[in-house]
C-alpha cells in the first residue's frame, strides 16, 4: 500500500470514528455551565424575565441570544440540545472544509476530522460552551476572508466585521482575530497600490483601499453591539447591565481558575505560569510547527495560498493569548486556539514536490500520526463504549435527578425555588422541574468574595430583602465542596449570617443529604 493510500484509509477510519462518536454522543446529558445558561433563557422564554434586570449574571447578551434560540428549538431537553450541538459541529466542519480545501482535499479532511474528534473527546462538560459557540462565526469569517471574491471587498469586510461582532457580544475579546484579518487585507491592498514618483506604493481610494476594508469591517462589527445595547435599553435592562459590567465583572474577573482571589505580582505570576501550560495542548504544537514549516518552505503552494498559511499562524498565535483576558484558564477558554492549532497540524499532510527525499516527505506524517494516536482514539473509543453499554456520565453523580424528582413531586402552582449553588446541580434540577426562581440571583458565588466591598454588601442586602418578599416554597442549598466550588483567598468568606437566620426562622428541612439540603417553607 502506498503512502497516499495509507493516509486516505487512516482518514477514513478517523472519519468513521467521528461519526460513531457523534451518534453515541446523542445519549449525553447537558452538564456544568450549559444547564445554567439554558435555565436563564428558560426564564426569559417562559416567564418573561430580562437579563441583568431580572437575572443577575455576568454572561453577555450574545450568550443569551444563542441559548434562547437553542432552548426554544430543543424544547430544553437533553436530546434536543445534543441535536443543536451536533448541528453546530456539522456547520463548523463544513466551513472548515471550504476554507482548508485550498490546500488539498486531504488537508481539508484532516483539519475537519481532527477538530470534530477533539471536541467530542472533551465530553459533555465541554458541550456548547461559549467559546465553542463564538467559534462558529469566527470560522465563518475566516472562510469568507479566504474564499469570497476580492471584487466584493466592501461586502466581504462588512460581513466579516458583523460575524466578529456576533462573537464579541458573547465575549468581547473573541474579536482579537478581526484586526488580523483586516491587516492581511490591508497588506494585500498595499501591494496593489499606486506607485508614486518616489517609487513607493501608497493606499488609494480603489479596490482595496482603507475605506473599503477598515470602514466596512468596523461598521459590521458595531452592528451587533449596537443592536444588543438597543435591546437592553428597550427592555429597561441597560442600567442593570452597566452596573454589573462596571462593578461586579472586575471582581469576578480577579478570581483565578481555582476560584481564588489574588492580585499584584502573584496574579502576574499565576497568569504567566498558566499561559505556559497552553491548556495542556502543548503536544499539538509539535505537528503544528512542522506543518506550518512544510507548508511555507517545502510545499508547492504559491501566492495567495502562502498568505493564508501566514494568516492561519497569526490566528493561532492570536487565540493563544485569548485565555489571558479572563485570567482563569479553564479548558474551554482554549477552544479557539485549539481549532487553529489543529488546522496547522493538518498541514503535515500537504503535498510536497516529488523530487523531495522520501524521508523528508514522510516525517511530518509520522509525527502527526503519533500525536493523534496518543491523544485521541483511546479516549474516543472509551466514550463510545460507555454510551453503547449504557455507562453514561450522570450529571453531578445523580444529585441533579434527586433534586429534580423531589421538586417535581412537591411543587405546587405558583411555588418558587431559590438555589444556593453555582455549578453543583441545583439550577439544572430546577430546569428539569420547570421551577421558577424566587429572586434574580441564580447562583450565590457573588456573595462570598470581595466581601469588604460596598457593592457586594449591597448585593447581600438585596438578596435577603428579595427572599423576605418572595418567601420561596423551597430553598436548595448545595453544600458539597467538590460539586459546588467555593471561593477562597483574601477577602472571601463562607459565612452569610443573615441568610442563615432567614432560613432558621422560616424554613424546616424537607430533605437532607450529605451533599445538599432542601429547605421547605414553614406554612
Amino acid at each position: 500500500m502506498t503512502g497516499k493510500k495509507l493516509i486516505k484509509w487512516t482518514l477514513v477510519f478517523l472519519g468513521a470514528l467521528l461519526v460513531v462518536a457523534a451518534v453515541a454522543s446523542l445519549r449525553w446529558r447537558i452538564q456544568h455551565d450549559s444547564p445554567i445558561l439554558l435555565y436563564t433563557t428558560f426564564l426569559m422564554d417562559k416567564f418573561g424575565c430580562t437579563p441583568y434586570r431580572d437575572i443577575f449574571d455576568m454572561n453577555l447578551p450574545g450568550t443569551y441570544l444563542a441559548y434562547y434560540w437553542m432552548g426554544r428549538l430543543s424544547g430544553y431537553t437533553d436530546i434536543g440540545m445534543r441535536i443543536m450541538d451536533l448541528s453546530i459541529l456539522i456547520a463548523m466542519l463544513s466551513l472548515t472544509w471550504l476554507w482548508m480545501r485550498e490546500f488539498g482535499r486531504t488537508v481539508a479532511w484532516c483539519g475537519s476530522i481532527l477538530w470534530g474528534l477533539m471536541y467530542l473527546a472533551f465530553g459533555p462538560s465541554m458541550s456548547l460552551q461559549r467559546e465553542y459557540l463564538l467559534l462558529l462565526p469566527i470560522i465563518a469569517a475566516v472562510c469568507l476572508h479566504t474564499r469570497m471574491d476580492r471584487r466584493h471587498v466592501v461586502a466581504k469586510n462588512l460581513a466579516i466585521g458583523f460575524l466578529f461582532g456576533i462573537a464579541a457580544i458573547m465575549k468581547p475579546h473573541a474579536a482579537i482575530g478581526l484586526p488580523v484579518l483586516v491587516l492581511f487585507d490591508l497588506a494585500a491592498g498595499y501591494g496593489r497600490g499606486t506607485e508614486a514618483s518616489d517609487g513607493k506604493r501608497h493606499f488609494r481610494v480603489g479596490d482595496t483601499s482603507i475605506t473599503q476594508i477598515l470602514l466596512p469591517a468596523s461598521v459590521g462589527f458595531l452592528v451587533p453591539i449596537a443592536g444588543t445595547l438597543l435591546y437592553l435599553w428597550h427592555a429597561g435592562a441597560l442600567a442593570s447591565f452597566v452596573d454589573i459590567a462596571r462593578n461586579y465583572l472586575p471582581l469576578y474577573g480577579s478570581l483565578t481558575g481555582a476560584h481564588e482571589t489574588i492580585s499584584g505580582p502573584h496574579r502576574a505570576k499565576y497568569i504567566f505560569d498558566k499561559y505556559r501550560e497552553l491548556g495542556g495542548l502543548a503536544f499539538w504544537t509539535v505537528p503544528a510547527i512542522i506543518g506550518a514549516y512544510v507548508a511555507l518552505y517545502e510545499s508547492i503552494l504559491k501566492g495567495r495560498q502562502l498568505q493564508q498559511i501566514k494568516l492561519m499562524i497569526a490566528l493561532a498565535i492570536c487565540y493563544s493569548i485569548y485565555p489571558i483576558f479572563s485570567g482563569q484558564f479553564w479548558q474551554y477558554h482554549w477552544l479557539p486556539y485549539l481549532y487553529f492549532l489543529l488546522q496547522l497540524c493538518a498541514l503535515c499532510l500537504i503535498e510536497q514536490p516529488q523530487s523531495a527525499p522520501s524521508g523528508k516527505r514522510i516525517f511530518p506524517v509520522i509525527v502527526l500520526a503519533a500525536v493523534i494516536a496518543l491523544a485521541m482514539p483511546i479516549r474516543i473509543i472509551s466514550d463510545v463504549k460507555k454510551s453503547v453499554t449504557g455507562h453514561l456520565e450522570i450529571p453531578v453523580n445523580g444529585r441533579v435527578d434527586e433534586i429534580a424528582t423531589y421538586l417535581e413531586a412537591n411543587l405546587k402552582p405558583g411555588d418558587t425555588v431559590q438555589p444556593l449553588d453555582w455549578t453543583g446541580g441545583a439550577v439544572h434540577a430546577m430546569l428539569i422541574a420547570r421551577a421558577r426562581i424566587a429572586t434574580r440571583f441564580i447562583y450565590d458565588v457573588q456573595f462570598y468574595h470581595h466581601v469588604s466591598y460596598d457593592y457586594v454588601k449591597n448585593l447581600r442586602r438585596e438578596f435577603i430583602s428579595d427572599l423576605e418578599k418572595a418567601r420561596p416554597a423551597y430553598v436548595v442549598d448545595v453544600v458539597d465542596e467538590v460539586g459546588k466550588p467555593w471561593v477562597r483567598g483574601a477577602d472571601t468568606t463562607r459565612e452569610f449570617k443573615e441568610l442563615q437566620s432567614f432560613l432558621d426562622a422560616n424554613y424546616k428541612v424537607g430533605l437532607e443529604k450529605p451533599d445538599y439540603i432542601i429547605y421547605r417553607l414553614k406554612r
